[in-house]
């Protein structure tokens, strides 16, 4: 892969389409930082509507230093279409990035190396799969200097690593590193350094060798049930599991794998 021009984003696609990373090159000034949130948007768009199966991402040092916060504060500004009308809450771009993610069609794995703080960490929060260098460093040191999570990261961080964990790190405002990050769920796989994009690569290519139906119900498993309790989670799994026994198995011929499937809710491309 090429390296990745300051301040901007990269999309980039495997062999057969399947695979497409997203790559974020370093923003090194607040101004930059902030239209990237836009170019991300963008990026996410267009991968949505190619033949993608699973979605990378990556990133070079520290992600979006402040300009997200300010970003994402006018969103949740009062808004009046008329006056005397309620007001209308429009989503800035830092957090139509994080919940467009965090519902995207296909797995979505964030390749860690670096610094992943902040903004960076809730944008690898919004994913599926974290894959970190060992030398990577994640938290959330904005609160030593009034800031808090504002991208829907307080929650995704609580439902992955549990509330006593996230009022931990939130809280603290601690920096870790990757190999505690993975003791504490944080991260799923711990990658050497320089290699987290590589690793998670073949990873991805594991996950597009499965079959697509099949995929896109353990998908959604995986991203209801922990929003779910009890009697309502297992209803979601029993009805998961009927759509996989209605749905007729692929069989492909010799060597070949069976002929990919579209994902529910991906659009056709362009």
């Amino acid at each position: 892969m090429n390296k990745t021009r300051p301040g901007c984003v990269d999309v980039i696609n495997n062999d057969r389409g399947e695979i497409t990373t997203i790559a974020i090159g370093k923003t090194g000034r607040e101004a930059a930082s902030a239209q990237i949130w836009p170019r991300l948007l963008s990026a996410l768009d267009m991968a949505a509507n190619a033949n993608t199966q699973v979605l990378l991402l990556t990133g070079a040092d520290r992600y979006f230093p402040g300009a997200a916060v300010e970003e994402a504060a006018k969103g949740f500004q009062p808004r009046h279409a008329i006056p005397g009308s309620p007001p209308e809450p429009t989503l800035p771009p830092p957090r139509l990035v994080t919940d467009l993610l965090s519902a995207f069609p296909a797995p979505t794995i964030m390749a860690i190396e670096g610094s992943c703080l902040d903004e960076g960490l809730e944008l690898a929060l919004a994913c599926d799969i974290r894959i970190a260098a060992t030398d990577a460093l994640l938290g959330f040191p904005a609160i030593k200097s009034g800031g808090i999570p504002v991208l829907g990261g307080a929650v995704r961080l609580h439902r992955v690593v549990g509330a006593g964990r996230a009022a931990m790190l939130m809280l603290s405002g601690l920096t870790i590193h990757a190999e505690r990050a993975f003791q504490l769920g944080l991260v799923e796989e711990l990658a050497a350094p320089g290699e987290a994009l590589a690793t998670a690569l073949t990873l991805a290519k594991h996950i597009v060798d499965t079959d697509p139906h099949a995929r896109s119900l353990a998908l959604q498993l995986t991203r209801q049930l922990p929003q779910l309790f009890g009697a309502e989670a297992r209803a979601v799994e029993a009805e998961a599991v009927m759509n996989s026994l209605m749905e007729p198995r692929q069989s492909a011929p010799s060597g070949k794998p069976p002929h990919p499937r579209r994902l529910p809710g991906s659009r056709q491309s362009s």
